[in-house]
């Protein structure tokens, strides 16, 4: 943790925004990371940024531009190797840019709330729902005899239908909209003044995200509670934000409200970014890249592929799910398929039957490779979530001679 150790006299835990002033005021704030010789390589320079009450802000850019260095300078997440060079970090009026971990102890969750990026990440695997939401609620000193009142309404308040049911679930089995939906409750729990929201819906569909992404609206209008955005799709910027800062390489280029960062850009690179966004470039419509589609030798083929699963059984219930029903489609050489749906449509079933890692119920699974059956070294499917799917102990040049 990258503050200094915790003095005799902790700074007392400011309440956010009560003086009617900024929840969040950040002064030429600089960052940086030490290597093992121990030199300092900056990540954050000079950064300036204000949210007040019930303000919703959104941070963007690309990946390494210093979106989540900062919110973790704001949160006192930095790693060890991480250090506040420069600047203030002032929260509710109140100085915290050397404060110790109790008093950053005491700020997270009753004052600022995290959202994460992945769940499956931000969750405890072996612990239910509601346990992990009572964590956060008893942080704010909430009774014991009245926690479980405190989780369901957090859970309804997050937008999750039958909170009773759900608070008695692990992570694993629900969605992950609903996972989403969890860690919002969790941040929701503590009653914090400033929500930050670490690309909180990328991993989600579109109307899922939609679903959330209005739901969080709703709560910032009605508690007031400021809310800043990390996210690198400019499209959420554009349709939800208040203020949009862009931030390249650690330093702010652009700053604004969203009709005049995103429809008027002055930074070079804000201009890049919006024509690299389908979605902004096309004037808010979807253009295809590809008109015309040539013909090319076929690769991988799906025939009448329906893929059943056997459900827990359960009294008066299915014992089966179709997850796949009657699915043809053909990969060509050199050709791009995309295969689009909701969360629950059959999109990862049917790669994992095209890839030989499910057997389809009825239909048949074809394709010109010669190995049988085909290991995920020959048909490689680069996984949703790093995280998961990446050894945290090894180099990225080790994961990447292995696979």
């Amino acid at each position: 943790m990258a503050v200094n150790p915790p003095t005799p006299t902790p700074t007392p835990v400011p309440v956010a925004g009560t003086d009617g002033g900024f929840v969040v005021e950040l002064a030429g704030l600089g960052v940086a990371y030490l290597d093992r010789s121990g030199v300092a390589h900056p990540a954050v320079t000079d950064l300036d940024l204000v949210i007040a009450p019930g303000e919703t802000v959104a941070m963007v850019g690309e990946s390494g531009s210093g979106k989540t260095t900062t919110a973790n300078a704001v949160l006192g997440l930095l790693p060890a190797n991480g250090r506040i060079t420069a600047g203030t970090i002032r929260i509710g009026g109140a100085d915290v840019t050397r404060a110790g971990e109790r008093t950053l102890r005491a700020l997270r969750g009753p004052v600022v709330g995290l959202i994460p990026q992945d769940p499956m990440v931000g969750l405890n695997p072996t612990m239910r729902v509601g346990g992990q939401v009572a964590e956060a609620a008893r942080r704010r000193g909430v009774d014991r005899r009245l926690l479980s009142a405190a989780v369901v309404e957090a859970l309804e308040r997050a937008g999750l239908d039958e909170p009773v049911p759900r608070a008695r679930q692990y992570p694993h089995q629900l969605s992950g909209g609903m996972r989403q939906r969890v860690l919002i409750a969790i941040a929701l729990a503590g009653h914090p003044r400033l929500i930050v929201a670490d690309e909180p819906t990328s991993a989600l569909d579109v109307t899922v995200q939609r679903r959330i992404l209005d739901h969080l609206a709703r709560l910032v209008s009605e508690t007031r509670t400021a809310l800043l955005i990390i996210t690198h799709d400019l499209g959420v910027a554009a349709d939800r934000a208040d203020h949009v800062v862009v931030l390249r390489d650690g330093r702010v280029v652009e700053r604004g409200e969203p009709a005049t960062v995103l429809l008027a850009p002055c930074d070079p690179y804000t201009r890049r970014l919006i024509g690299a966004a389908p979605a902004l470039s096309g004037a808010g419509q979807v253009v295809p890249r590809f008109t015309e589609v040539r013909t090319a030798p076929e690769i991988l083929r799906l025939d009448g592929v329906t893929k059943d699963f056997t459900l827990p059984r359960t009294r008066g219930g299915a014992r089966t799910f179709r997850a796949l029903e009657d699915v043809s489609l053909t990969v060509r050489r050199g050709q791009t398929l995309g295969l689009v749906g909701e969360s629950g449509s059959g999109k990862t079933t049917a790669l994992r039957i095209a890839m030989r890692l499910e057997a389809p119920t009825t239909g048949s699974s074809s394709s010109t490779r010669t190995r049988s059956p085909p290991s995920t070294r020959a048909s490689p499917s680069p996984s949703r979530s790093p995280n998961r799917s990446c050894r945290s102990g090894w180099a990225p040049g080790r994961a990447a001679r292995r696979g």
